[in-house]
């Protein structure tokens, strides 16, 4: 009989065990996921390599189930433990976006080790039929040293609750929380030593595929044997983690001073250098990486120094070429304007004084001149050009727009200067629309548009000027 009971509690306690939705190892109910994505193969002690947390949540139970654990809201109310993420003394690390295509994705911000921070929306993931929401932190990491080195599985934290009641304005409020936690699995980092064959002896710590894109001098006023030279540096790698770059001595060169951001790629610099000896060789620069590609090499790269304008390269030696005085440099510039500015002024203000004294002592001339402007800025504003050439006509006529209706209009027109057969068809285009207004049904005559009735008596009206 004993034996008996002692069977039935194993069977219950397995059958128990095998019920679905019963896992008393994920308090989430499978309902929350993380991982920690590393690479597979082997990096060398320096490279750097990305690392990707990514932590997924059921839909349904994010939008139903899921509470804010703090104060402070968070687009995703989860808080995710990984002090290896951030500090650690056995890796160097930096936050990076995802990779190329992915960047577009939406930002999000969740806590982690007790901070705000960001991570990045990914695409769903189905399990089991469910639709999982994630999200993913992307750092740049480099191992100290050579050796299997575990990272602890992450640990997110969340609160949920079991139930919901609806305040007077129809909010849903959560009621009896319960706070939970779930511990991803653990991940293996395999480090090894770099080469020591071949390795020079100058090697600044760049491990990865980077290249010299700009190598470019700047000559020294007043020290023609100095340059200054801006480099860039560009490519994949741990560029982020060195604090300063050192390139080969140059021959024939010395170097006075590097200054060195620091700061991922691209990384840009200066060098101070100064022409040792009159024989000196052209200046190269040249800098010492490791490529971990493939079965990993030793490589040296190589810049040759573009150099200032008004310099030439010789065989042998560097030669200072004359300045081109058809091209001022800025300072030039600068000084001939402030030399021209005093006559500038006193031009510009001799022609205004002129200009005001001329108005002054012909006013009938002063508003003609003003009306040609007027006339021109109505055209440009898209205003009805009849009125503007009506007013533009009585300006230059020296006389008031309500004379225009004037039945003698034509014969003033030709005492102006235009022609008879103009002076009748521009009297006609200007008194057409009166007599239509009072009963007369002949259609509008064709004639000329406004902008060019006005030139031609802007014409003559300066030639009767010149000849006065």
């Amino acid at each position: 009989m004993r034996a008996l009971i002692v069977f039935l509690v194993c069977v219950g306690t397995i059958v128990a065990q095998g019920l679905p939705g019963r896992d008393d190892t994920d308090p989430s109910g499978g309902r929350l996921r993380v991982e920690t994505i590393v690479p597979d193969e082997a990096v060398r002690v320096g490279e750097a390599f990305r690392v990707v947390v990514r932590v997924a949540v059921d839909r349904a139970w994010l939008g139903r189930g899921l509470v804010q654990p703090y104060v402070r809201p968070l687009d995703v109310p989860l808080h995710l433990e990984a002090g290896w993420l951030t500090e650690d003394p056995r890796w160097m690390s930096e936050s990076i976006e995802p990779p190329t295509g992915a960047q577009s994705r939406r930002r999000v911000t969740l806590a982690l080790n007790g901070s705000v921070a960001t991570a990045h929306e990914a695409d769903d993931i189905v399990v089991e039929g469910r639709r999982f929401a994630a999200w993913e932190i992307h750092r740049r990491m480099a191992a100290k040293r050579p050796g299997d080195v575990v990272l602890r599985g992450v640990v997110v934290r969340f609160a949920e609750s079991r139930g919901f009641r609806t305040d007077f304005l129809g909010n849903p409020i959560a009621e009896g929380r319960e706070d939970g936690s779930l511990a991803g699995e653990p991940a293996t980092v395999m480090v090894i030593s770099l080469p020591t064959a071949g390795r020079p002896s100058g090697w600044s710590g760049l491990i990865g595929d980077y290249r010299i894109t700009e190598a470019r001098a700047e000559s020294t006023p007043g020290l023609p044997r100095r340059w200054v030279v801006r480099v860039s540096v560009e490519g994949e790698g741990n560029l982020g983690f060195l604090s300063t770059l050192r390139f080969e001595p140059i021959p024939g060169w010395t170097t006075i001073g590097v200054l060195d951001p620091g700061g991922p790629s691209p990384r840009r610099l200066r060098l101070d250098i100064e022409q040792a000896r009159d024989t000196a060789e052209p200046p190269s620069l040249a800098l010492a990486s490791f490529d971990p590609s493939g079965a990993g090499t030793w490589r040296r790269l190589e810049a040759s120094v573009a150099p200032p304008p008004g310099v030439v390269r010789g065989a042998t030696s560097i030669v200072l070429r004359p300045a081109d005085r058809s091209v001022a440099s800025a300072s030039e510039i600068g000084w001939r304007l402030v030399l021209l500015a005093p006559w500038i002024v006193l031009v510009v203000g001799w022609r205004i004084v002129r200009a005001r004294d001329r108005d002054r002592e012909d006013p009938v001339g002063a508003r003609a001149r003003s009306a040609w402007r007027r006339f021109q800025r109505a055209l440009r504003r898209g205003d009805d050009p009849r009125a503007a050439l009506r007013a533009f006509i009585a300006a230059r006529l020296r006389r008031g727009e309500d004379a225009l209706v004037d039945r003698g209009l034509a014969a003033d027109l030709r005492a102006f200067g235009l022609a008879p057969e103009e002076a009748e068809a521009l009297a006609r285009a200007l008194l057409g629309p009166i007599d239509r207004r009072y009963g007369d049904d002949r259609g509008e005559a064709e004639s000329m548009a406004p902008a060019a009735w006005a030139k031609r008596i802007e014409e003559v009206a300066r030639r009767k000027e010149a000849r006065a």
